[in-house]
């Protein structure tokens, strides 16, 4: 009796640490005390009374189908841990076409709205028809800019921690980031944002705390956001102040994070690459 509670004991365990095996368990022990207490009972209870039991242990395992079904069709990620699989790299899964379609328009989009809104503050002129035909070019530039941005920052990330950068990952089930890489015991999340207004950048490091701070427990306590900002046409006064304030907004969040501003110019001569209109 001993051992078979021992093993029982150890069978739980192993059970407990993902919610597929909680499931399992949740079911054994119901389906567990509803026999005990049919078996025990049985001599006792009059016939309407064991109808309750006798439908519950009907219908249960039909709710129990239904309810399995709805979460591995629908909910699959959110059925396993990080620790399920053997090399937490395989917790991470690589971003869609679409979703890295959707999450570059709204970088970019957000970079377009961030010069209109400076644009606006500095300048009552309205502009004229002709330039107004130059938005589309503009916007080309600029997704042509970000995207280089980008690519110069993960060569500058691996350069500094002697790493390989998995990009355009999600971590869990809707948790999409530019890039990740496994650090000791860490997993360390990228968000590069490409920039020509600092005075912008407070805002962005804001939303990025709160999207990092909704990811699910497993994940949020195995990782790190490393937020890179890729400056561009910023004074070397406008970096240090704006590094100063992000990293003392980092101390005041509960959110692990780390910051790195690089100065676009200097990636391109850094890396060998020529200009290529993204002025």
């Amino acid at each position: 009796m001993t051992s078979s509670l021992g093993e029982f004991g150890k069978t739980a365990q192993k059970l407990a640490r993902n919610p597929l095996g909680i499931i399992a368990l949740f079911i054994v022990l119901v389906y567990g005390i509803a026999a005990l207490v049919l078996g025990i009972s049985s001599n006792n209870l009059q016939t309407y009374e064991k109808l309750p039991l006798i439908y519950f242990l009907v219908i249960f395992p039909i709710i129990v189908l239904i309810v399995f079904y709805r979460l591995v069709s629908k909910h699959h990620v959110k059925l396993y841990a990080p620790d399920d699989f053997r090399d937490k790299e395989g917790f991470f899964r690589a971003l869609s076409p679409l979703e890295q379609k959707q999450k570059l328009d709204e970088e970019i989009k957000s970079i377009e709205e961030e010069s209109k809104t400076s644009e606006t503050s500095t300048s009552k002129t309205p502009l004229s028809v002709e330039m107004e035909g130059a938005g589309f070019l503009k916007s080309v530039t600029t997704r042509h800019a970000y995207v280089l941005a980008e690519e110069l920052a993960f060569r500058e990330i691996e350069r500094e921690f002697g790493v390989y950068v998995h990009r355009q990952v999600a971590i869990g089930p809707d948790y999409g980031v530019d890039g990740i890489f496994q650090y000791g015991e860490k997993s360390i999340a990228i968000e590069i944002k490409y920039s020509k207004r600092p005075q912008h950048i407070r805002a962005i490091m804001q939303r990025e705390i709160e999207r990092f701070s909704k990811l699910g427990q497993d994940a949020k306590g195995s990782s790190v956001l490393l937020l890179v900002i890729v400056s561009d046409g910023w004074t070397s006064e406008q970096k240090k102040n704006e590094l100063d304030i992000l990293t003392i907004m980092a101390r005041e969040t509960i959110q692990p994070i780390k910051l790195r501003i690089y100065d676009f110019d200097e990636l391109k001569t850094k890396y060998g690459i020529s200009e290529i209109g993204t002025q």
